[in-house]
């Protein structure tokens, strides 16, 4: 196997004390508060203390997209590669299936799968021996390949969603051997929100509709522990957008919806549930050009815990969250305007939260070049796994001034489980 670039990563990590502590000296930490605002100071590096990190890919751009879950000490990911030949130019885009150890991070084995009916895959989940991959179609419609997770074989292709025109898929899961999808279809310039759920031999088991004629998106799924399912996303609010959180039960029959209309435009992105509540974040517009991330707890019928509104001189936005065992969560951030700041490279941060709503810790993670994160998990031994891309170069390519000199590989970071934390406050809700 190739790599895009040889070159030893530098993580980097900020560990600062949280705006509460910041601002006032006398906090009680289980104090309810419903609302704060969350200035992120700029970002500063020290050496982050992680377990391994590494870049697979090949000569050319590659990214994962999902990890799909751990089992037998490997750990399984979903992404996409565009090899490039000897000249730097891009080749035919592939779908990209590999197994890393989970002790050291090496490759156990790499699949990089051509297909001439379907583009790469875009996501994906494990179910039992076989990984399940969601692929867009030049005809603009979908299909299911899957593949075995012994090394990554390809099985079987599978059309879905035939009779569906238009449809966008934003998140996938696996519910009792079977797919739900959800997103959304465009109907003359205006997108309404859709849930399909898909039998694992392609089948349209039933389709979802929500609230005809009102614009809307739904961006993921929240798999509830009760067995009911939470989607979040967007839907329109008079002139503007607001979050939307919609529980459903096991055959999609909305149960509750909740509409959250916050600053000029809002749209919810992500969540995880705990056993009492929801953990919620998205993407908030203040102003023209004023954004920020959102994070809110809620009940699992949406009604509102807390809420903190997340600002920074360089603009962030949710990537992912992950929910800890001792009551906390851990809020993935993705800069992606490295302009904004003089010499503020593209970087994740990872931010901690009580469940009372006070920020704890702010780590942040970069290569000596840059860094974006896709997502965030929380592993069967605690530890924590970042997957993403860093930007890297061919430096020969550079100093003849080629367009091609840049490019992106695959990046995975594995964290220690997060310290030692003793919840003193009582349970909530």
């Amino acid at each position: 196997m190739y790599r895009s670039l040889l070159l030893t990563l530098f993580l980097l990590v900020l560990t600062a004390p949280s705006f509460a502590e910041e601002e006032k000296t006398d906090v009680n930490y289980c104090e309810h508060i419903r609302e704060i605002i969350i200035t992120l100071p700029r970002p500063t590096y020290i050496p982050a203390d992680y377990m391994w990190q590494t870049t697979p890919g090949v000569f050319g751009a590659d990214q994962f997209s999902s990890f799909l879950g751990e089992r037998d000490g490997l750990l399984y990911f979903l992404g996409d590669s565009t090899p490039y030949n000897t000249f730097a130019q891009p080749q035919t885009p592939q779908t990209y299936l590999a197994a890393l150890k989970k002790k050291g991070g090496d490759e156990a084995w790499e699949q990089r799968q051509t297909h001439k009916n379907v583009m790469p895959a875009i996501m994906g989940v494990m179910h039992d021996k076989t990984i399940y991959s969601l692929h867009p179609t030049p005809a603009n419609g979908w299909a299911i390949r899957t593949s075995e997770i012994t090394k990554g074989n390809f099985l079987k292709e599978t059309p879905i969603l035939t009779d569906v025109k238009n449809f966008t898929a934003t998140d996938m899961a696996n519910v009792q051997n079977d797919l739900i999808l959800a997103g959304h279809v465009d109907l003359k310039g205006r997108t309404e929100a859709r849930l399909y759920r898909i039998s694992a031999d392609g089948k349209k088991l039933w389709e979802r509709k929500f609230l005809p004629g009102i614009a809307s998106r739904l961006e993921k799924i929240i798999l509830l522990q009760d067995g009911t399912i939470g989607l979040v996303g967007e839907i329109a609010q008079g002139n503007t957008k607001a979050g939307w959180y919609i529980r459903v039960n096991k055959n999609g029959n909305m149960l509750t919806q909740t509409r959250f209309p916050r600053g000029t435009s809002a749209t919810l992105t992500g969540g995880k549930a705990d056993k009492n509540a929801l953990w919620l974040y998205g993407d908030i517009a203040t102003g023209e050009d004023q954004r920020g991330v959102w994070l809110a707890r809620t009940t699992v019928d949406g009604r509102v815990l807390w809420e903190r509104f997340i600002t920074s001189k360089t603009p962030y936005n949710g990537a992912g969250l992950v929910v800890l065992p001792d009551s906390r969560a851990q809020l993935l951030l993705n800069s992606f305007n490295e302009k904004v700041e003089r010499n503020v490279r593209p970087h994740a941060r990872l931010l901690a939260f009580t469940k009372e709503g006070f920020q704890q810790t702010d780590e942040v993670f970069r290569d000596s070049s840059g860094s974006q994160a896709a997502e965030l998990a929380l592993l069967e031994d605690k530890t924590r796994l970042i997957t993403g891309f860093t930007q890297t170069g061919f430096a020969n390519l550079r100093a003849k001034g080629s367009e091609l000199a840049g490019t992106y590989d695959a990046w995975v970071l594995l964290l220690k489980p997060e310290g030692f934390f003793r919840d003193v406050c009582p349970p909530w809700p």
